[in-house]
C-alpha cells in the first residue's frame, strides 16, 4: 500500500505470525490474508518502491530476522524462469520446480526407481534353480539378497543352503526340475 509510513506502526494493530513476522491489520489491502493482516515487510517494501507488490514478487529479510523490517534489511526477488523438462518415463513435458525433480509425477518416479524389470514368477523360479542366487542377481543387475526377497514375495521355491556347493562338488546333479518358460 503506497503511502504507508513504516514509522506509523503504532497507529496500526499488529501481531506476529507463527514464524515471528510482524503483521499489520489492513483488511482492505490487496495482499491481505483472510484474517485481514499484511506482513509489515510487504508494506515497507511497497513504500520503498512507491508501488504495490505484484503477486509473483517475494520480500525476504537479508539478516533472516523477521522482526527487522528496515528498508536496508529487505530485498525483493522475482521467481526464476523454470526449465521445461521431458519425463524420461512417459515423455510428458513439465516445469522443473527444483533441481532434484526429474519426473513429471510421483508415479513416474516410482516406475523408474526400480533397478530392474523383474521376471515372471515362473521365469524367476527357473532362474534360481539354474544358477546360484548371486549369479541371478548379477544377471538382473541387483544383489543376491534382492533376488531372495523377490522370491519370498512371490512364493518361489529356492534350492536349500549349500545346494550349489554340492552341485560343484559333484555329489548331486544340478538338473533343473523346472522347464524354461517361454516368456
Amino acid at each position: 500500500m503506497v503511502g504507508f509510513n513504516p514509522h506509523d506502526v503504532g497507529k496500526l494493530t499488529t501481531t506476529k505470525d507463527q514464524f515471528g513476522y510482524v503483521l499489520c491489520y489492513l483488511p482492505h489491502h490487496p495482499r491481505a490474508q483472510k484474517s485481514g493482516y499484511v506482513p509489515r515487510a510487504h508494506l515497507v517494501m511497497e513504500n520503498q518502491l512507491c508501488r504495490s507488490l505484484q503477486p509473483h514478487e517475494k520480500v525476504w529479510h537479508i539478516n533472516n530476522n523477521p522482526e527487522d523490517d528496515t528498508e536496508t534489511n529487505l530485498s525483493m526477488t522475482r521467481p526464476r524462469v523454470l526449465p521445461v523438462l521431458t519425463c524420461p518415463v512417459c515423455g510428458k513435458k513439465f516445469q522443473q520446480m527444483n533441481q532434484r525433480v526429474r519426473y513429471c509425477s510421483t508415479e513416474c518416479a516410482h516406475v523408474d526407481s526400480h533397478r530392474c524389470k523383474w521376471p515372471s514368477k515362473e521365469r524367476l523360479q527357473w532362474l534360481v534353480w539354474s544358477m546360484p542366487t548371486e549369479d541371478v542377481g548379477a544377471k538382473l543387475g541387483v544383489s543376491g539378497k534382492a533376488v531372495e526377497k523377490w522370491c519370498k514375495k512371490l512364493g518361489v521355491n529356492k534350492p536349500g543352503r549349500g545346494y550349489w556347493a554340492k552341485v560343484h562338488a559333484g555329489t548331486i546333479s544340478g538338473r533343473n526340475p523346472y522347464k524354461e518358460p517361454k516368456d
